[in-house]
């Protein structure tokens, strides 16, 4: 699948049009997003950019299928016009952290958020050594009782270090700031952020630490 697909003004109007047909789900600082198909009928996410920005530009782009990191979102297909971004595709998570039409609230299961805060862990630290600092990651994170996911990656850049300190704090700053005791997302259990964290980076430091020795 061709990854990068360079289109004129006329086609970028046209393009944005078709997306605006589709169901909207969310408009952020970046632009808007609507759900999509790919060509094989898979659900997944297309956002148009309201404007370009210097990290649209197509060499800081960080690919979905570079990596294949479950826990981001990265694009799987970006549209370019004069060497920015101006839209792009990625993975579609239902996302369960936003209030139902009736206001009505969500409750996340406390034992299923922390389940996938290990899982983003891991991908956090294979992330982190490749040098890249993740950013925009308040507001960014959504969780559909399963996956906890990084979405509005254009602004990650890369690092000539092992950039996980920075990102650890990042991310204990954007799981606060995520499910802050709102009416519309409620844990079953109140959570410790950072002792959990801390908690289950002290665990896979063991079990890492315990293949070595067995080796």
């Amino acid at each position: 699948m061709n990854c990068t697909v360079n289109i004129n003004k006329e086609e970028k109007d046209l393009l944005f049009e078709i997306a605006r047909e589709k169901k909207y789900i969310d408009k952020g600082a970046e632009g808007s997003c609507y759900i999509s198909k790919d060509e094989f009928g898979s659900l997944e996410a297309i956002k148009i950019m309201d404007q370009a920005k210097p990290n649209h530009k197509l060499n800081h782009v960080i690919l979905d299928s570079w990596y294949n990191l479950t826990s981001f979102a990265f694009p799987k297909k970006v549209f370019v016009e004069d060497g920015y971004v101006v839209a792009y595709t990625c993975r579609f998570y239902n996302d369960f952290l936003r209030p139902n039409k009736d206001g009505v609230p969500f409750i996340v299961c406390s034992d299923l958020l922390k389940n996938g805060i290990s899982r983003f862990l891991d991908d956090l630290v294979k992330l982190s050594e490749l040098g890249i600092h993740i950013n925009d990651l308040d507001c960014n994170l959504v969780f559909d009782n399963y996956n906890l996911v990084a979405i509005d990656t254009l602004g990650y850049e890369y690092k000539d270090y092992n950039t996980f300190e920075e990102n650890l704090k990042i991310f204990k700053n954007a799981l606060k700031e995520t499910f802050k005791y709102e009416a519309q997302v409620i844990l079953d259990h109140p959570i410790d952020f950072d002792s959990e964290v801390d908690r289950i980076l002290d665990i896979k430091e063991i079990e890492h630490n315990q293949k070595t020795f067995i080796r």
